[in-house]
């Protein structure tokens, strides 16, 4: 392996060559240390064999992980390696569209996650306007390709024996277009008629009103998800990321986050009661379209 620090897939922080390394891969000796940045490990290669120490169960993922690839490389012979790595922050993540674009399948997700965890990302937040079947909205998604819930179990379980936790991302307040055009919800609009921008386009109701009842709406999706969708521990309480199963213990934190934002939006809604924009012309839907996956 002429050059460890150029096939390193992320480069470690410090590599330092030190010469021969053991004979031929074998057994490595595995150690806890909590001297170690979290997430990190410390990686030797030498004749007395491989050695690999970590702050935690995510430091020796990566150190294992970069020991493959150091096996992949020199399947003869190992070199002569010292190696220490640790992320500078702790969460390093992707946002993946799933709205506004092709809704992905099962094969192209598993695709996604082999790489995050390869780049050693370990967060995947999925940002959805109307594409996930949540119960008695039927109407809204259901020429979407959404993703239902055994998706985002099988997604979840995937994201977890990678270490990447999985986190949704549903839009409530504005990109509401693909739920305000059906009429079962316009009335939810700031403008039900649409509205013209201050370049002269008219566009069509994309931004709930703020009001009580609209907050009580928004908050009750994730709800839906998990009461009708998901099956939630026994001790789980009702989550602001509907598609998140798995971070239970994140609940407490989150429902408090949902009741502050709860509280915003009703007082938003109290300052601006009757003062929805007149609209100034015919909203212009985009037209249903089922999206591919």
């Amino acid at each position: 392996m002429s050059d460890p620090d150029g096939l390193l897939l992320p480069a470690p922080r410090e590599l330092e060559r030190t010469g021969e390394g053991p004979v031929a891969p074998g057994s490595t000796r595995e150690a806890l240390d909590p001297s170690l940045p979290p997430q990190g490990y410390a990686l030797t290669l030498d004749e007395g064999g491989v050695r690999l120490h970590y702050a935690d169960e995510a430091g020796r993922r990566y150190g294992r992980d970069t020991l493959r690839q150091i096996e992949a490389a020199s399947p003869e012979r190992l070199p002569g390696l010292r190696i220490r790595d640790w992320p500078d922050f702790a969460v390093r993540g992707l946002m993946l569209d799933v709205s506004r674009d092709r809704v992905p399948t099962r094969e192209t997700l598993a695709r996604l996650v082999g790489w995050l965890a390869r780049l050693r990302l370990n967060h995947l937040e999925l940002y959805t306007e109307h594409t996930f079947a949540y119960a008695g909205h039927d109407e809204v998604w259901r020429d979407a390709s959404p993703l239902d819930a055994e998706d985002v179990r099988w997604l979840d379980g995937l994201c977890a024996e990678h270490g990447i936790e999985l986190c949704a991302n549903q839009n409530t307040f504005g990109h509401m277009g693909r739920w305000l055009r059906h009429a079962g919800y316009r009335e939810r609009a700031e403008a039900p008629e649409g509205f013209r921008t201050r370049f002269g386009l008219t566009l069509p109701a994309g931004v709930l009103e703020p009001s009580e009842d609209n907050a009580r709406f928004a908050l009750d999706l994730p709800r839906n998800s998990t009461s009708s969708r998901l099956t939630p521990s026994p001790s789980s309480k009702v989550s602001s990321q509907p598609m998140c199963t798995r971070p239970l213990r994140k609940h407490a934190r989150i429902s408090r986050a949902s009741e502050r934002a709860n509280s915003a939006f009703a007082g938003v809604g109290a300052s601006t009661a009757g003062a929805r924009r007149a609209p100034v012309g015919p909203s212009q839907p985009s037209g249903a379209s089922a999206r591919p996956r």
